[in-house]
């Protein structure tokens, strides 16, 4: 997880490449320790920071991973929040 908060400490900064670049490290490691619920969560904020720099497709992208991770997760709820997001349907398809 300290990876995921050095990329949200780079985003506050405005460092968007930097911040990308940890939040896609630290979604890779989550995974490598099997916390599949840590992966989503940094997907889903990565999304973000992709969206608010107007990166649409890659932001579909990184929602679509954190559904399939939040899925596997069995996080239906969230699975549902995410999946209202028009860009994460046409994802999935």
């Amino acid at each position: 997880m300290v990876l995921a908060l050095q990329a949200e400490s780079a985003r506050l900064r405005g460092v968007t490449r930097t911040a990308h670049r940890l939040y896609q490290n630290a979604a890779r490691r989550a995974l490598e320790q099997e916390f599949p619920h840590h992966a989503a969560l940094i997907q889903e904020r990565d999304a973000s920071l992709l969206e608010s720099a107007g990166r649409e497709v890659e932001a579909a992208v990184a929602l679509a991973q954190a559904v399939t991770l939040y899925r596997s997760w069995g996080a239906h709820a969230a699975v549902a929040r995410l999946t209202r997001k028009p860009d994460v349907s046409d994802a999935l398809i």
